[in-house]
């Protein structure tokens, strides 16, 4: 069974709303922001990418974990584009919604995601050198 009720709001939103909720939602995965074009896409595909990787980044729900499922969604956004009949044209839809809620690529989808922060991982000086 899947999740039920509304999705919640996304915490970038909730953040630029001022809500109270947000610090309630210390848990989220937090990922790289800089994300580099990818080489392996159409150029039809990459007009997508260009569009809306960085309106993603800068909302500051687009992390460098979700480059792969950007790339999936903008070759989508290109078969959708390029879609001869309503038949086609549908399945490639219910494809482009699933890509947005699956693994919290969505803002909504990825508020719902808890990640404990790791215990024994990378510190924040492994990154800065002194």
């Amino acid at each position: 069974m899947g999740k039920r009720g509304p999705k919640p709001t996304p915490t970038a939103t909730l953040k630029i709303r001022g809500s109270t909720l947000v610090h309630k939602r210390g848990n989220e995965p937090d990922y790289p922001r800089d994300i580099p074009e990818p080489t392996n896409i159409s150029d039809e595909a990459l007009v997508h990418w260009r569009e809306l990787a960085p309106q993603l980044t800068q909302a500051g729900v687009m992390m460098i974990t979700d480059w792969r499922a950007l790339a999936r969604y903008c070759r989508l956004c290109v078969r959708f584009d390029q879609a001869q009949d309503s038949d086609e044209e549908t399945k490639v839809n219910a494809a482009l919604c699933k890509l947005e809620a699956m693994f919290g690529l969505s803002p909504a989808d990825r508020s719902s995601i808890k990640a404990d922060k790791p215990i024994n991982g990378p510190q924040k000086k492994d990154y800065f050198a002194s």
